[in-house]
């Protein structure tokens, strides 16, 4: 006894390829048709990123500049705290000066500001 398929049972090797080219054409059809859409998310993706690394790169820039004023700006601060007490010593010496308050303060106002041999003649008056 041999093992045969009934021949009713069997399909003939065209109707076979017509199965499989059916099925495998509708599958080939799906494939591409996920396909071209991954390609058009991949291109909207490597767009928005592109964007996005501009918008990174200007950030980055505009950080860099702001770095540079707040270091600009700290030295001015950093000046003017320390010439915010002889800023105020002037005004006091001069509020002197202008009182006659303090023949000292003149004195050493004027050798402050304009030099020892300027002030001998105010500290002999």
């Amino acid at each position: 006894m041999t093992n045969q398929i009934p021949a009713e049972n069997t399909l003939s090797i065209e109707e076979v390829q017509a199965a499989f080219a059916k099925s495998y054409g509708g599958l080939v059809g799906q494939l591409t048709l996920q396909n071209l859409s991954l390609e058009k998310q991949v291109q909207s993706l490597q767009s928005r990123l592109s964007d996005v690394e501009e918008i990174a790169f200007g950030l980055k820039r505009d950080n860099a500049n702001l770095i540079k004023s707040q270091v600009t700006l700290e030295a001015e601060i950093a000046a003017l705290i320390k010439a915010g007490p002889t800023a105020d010593q002037i005004a006091a010496q001069g509020k002197a000066v202008i009182d006659y308050e303090d023949t000292e303060t003149i004195a050493s106002f004027a050798a402050a500001n304009y030099g020892k041999e300027k002030a001998a003649p105010v500290e002999a008056a």
